[in-house]
């Protein structure tokens, strides 16, 4: 089951609301591992090419790790949270729809909940595509994948 919150003082802590800024501060070595590298090839067709200055190469050219795009950063936030066992809420507005399907596939069977504020473009419903939505705010469901909230009452597989 996923936790998806659109009120932010409900979330599980940690909460991580700046996906850039977490990313940029702990790029190392180790943060970027195997899978994050694949992450980074698949979503932004970039690679790192100096680890010592952190360059990447992409389709663009030739750049500085920081300008990844902010979906992957998030994706990759995400990842380690997962790959370190830890819980807590990851802001999720800033990810692209494109991406919602690989986030939720890296979040899954973790202990991660997602932040999606007023805002939302991602919703979960249950196998009777059934739209929960309790008093705390909280979404809880099992399958199935909307652009918004509000049209979660009307989503198909």
């Amino acid at each position: 089951m996923i936790r998806v919150y659109t009120e932010k003082s409900l979330c599980p802590k940690p909460i991580i609301t700046f996906n850039d800024k977490h990313f940029n501060t702990n790029v190392s070595s180790e943060f970027l591992d195997a899978e994050c590298r694949e992450l980074m090839k698949k979503i932004d067709d970039a690679e790192i090419i100096d680890e010592e200055k952190w360059l990447i190469k992409t389709r663009f050219g030739t750049g500085d790790i920081r300008n990844l795009s902010t979906g992957l950063k998030t994706i990759v936030n995400a990842h380690n949270m997962k790959k370190q066992r830890q819980s807590g809420t990851i802001d999720v507005r800033e990810i692209g729809e494109n991406l919602v399907s690989l986030f939720l596939q890296v979040v899954s069977g973790s202990d991660i909940s997602l932040y999606t504020g007023n805002h939302n473009f991602i919703g979960i419903v249950d196998e009777n595509y059934t739209f929960i939505l309790n008093d705390t705010h909280e979404v809880v469901g099992t399958a199935g994948l909307c652009s918004n909230l509000e049209e979660l009452r009307y989503c198909r597989k």
